[in-house]
C-alpha cells in the first residue's frame, strides 16, 4: 500500500469524528451521539480486516490491522506489511515487504497532514446523507452515504454503518476511480487504554533500510 493509499483509508476510518450535516432530525442525533463517543476518548484502538476488490478480476486482498488514535496528533496505523507512526512532528513508515523504514517531518499540506485532520474538510468535499439501516452481523446499523463533490477526488462513492447504542463504526466501503472497492469491516473499538506518547515512537527493524527526508 502506497502513502496516498494508506492516507485515504485511514481518512474513512475516522470520518465519523467531524460530520457536521444537517441530515435531518434522526441523522443529527446519530452524529451527535457518535461525535460524543469518539470525541470524549482520551485514547481508541481499532481492529479491523481490510478487502480490497479488484474491478477487473476476482481477486480479493486480505489484511488484518490495528489503528490507535491519541489525542489530535498521535497515531499508529499498523499491520503484517507496513506500520505507519506519527507523533504530529515526524512521519514514520515501515513496509515488511521492501525492509525500508522512510521518515519525514509532519507537513501542512493538504495531501500530506494528519487523516484526522484531512477529515475536518470532509463536508467541503462530499455530499452525505443518511440512506437506510442495514445488518452487520446481527447489528441493524444506520448507513450514511457520501458523495464527492468535485470529480478529481480519488473516492466516487462511500457508505458508513453505524452501531446505534454504542455509537461506534462497524464498516467502511469506498469505491476508487478505478472502480476497485474497499471494505473495511471494524471488528472492535476500545476506548481510554492508557496509551502513552512513547507508544508512538518507532525504531527501525534491524538492518532495515531508513530513507530519511527530514533535512532534505
Amino acid at each position: 500500500m502506497t502513502m496516498k493509499k494508506l492516507k485515504i483509508a485511514l481518512i474513512f476510518i475516522f470520518i465519523i469524528f467531524v460530520f457536521d450535516y444537517s441530515f435531518g432530525e434522526d441523522a443529527d442525533d446519530v452524529i451527535k451521539n457518535v461525535q460524543k463517543r469518539y470525541k470524549s476518548a482520551k485514547d481508541i484502538i481499532i481492529d479491523f480486516n481490510r478487502v480490497f476488490i479488484w474491478s477487473l478480476s476476482t481477486n480479493l486482498d486480505t489484511l488484518v490491522g490495528k489503528i490507535y488514535i491519541m489525542g489530535d496528533n498521535y497515531l499508529k496505523y499498523e499491520t503484517n506489511e507496513q506500520i505507519f507512526i506519527t507523533d504530529g512532528r515526524y512521519v514514520w513508515s515501515y513496509s515488511s515487504l521492501t525492509n525500508q523504514t522512510i521518515i519525514d517531518i509532519f507537513k501542512s499540506d493538504e495531501d500530506e497532514v494528519l487523516p484526522i485532520e484531512l477529515i475536518f474538510n470532509f463536508d467541503k468535499r462530499y455530499d452525505s446523507r443518511l440512506i437506510e439501516r442495514e445488518n452487520v452481523e446481527g447489528v441493524n446499523c444506520y448507513v450514511l452515504e457520501g458523495i464527492p463533490k468535485n470529480e478529481n477526488l480519488e473516492i466516487k462513492s462511500l457508505k458508513i454503518w453505524i452501531e446505534p447504542k454504542k455509537w461506534v463504526t462497524k464498516k467502511i466501503e469506498y469505491v476508487n476511480l478505478n472502480d476497485n472497492i474497499i471494505v473495511y469491516n471494524i471488528l472492535n473499538v476500545k476506548f481510554n487504554n492508557k496509551l502513552k506518547r512513547d507508544f508512538f515512537k518507532f525504531e527501525s527493524p534491524k538492518g532495515a533500510e531508513i530513507i530519511d527526508l527530514r533535512n532534505q
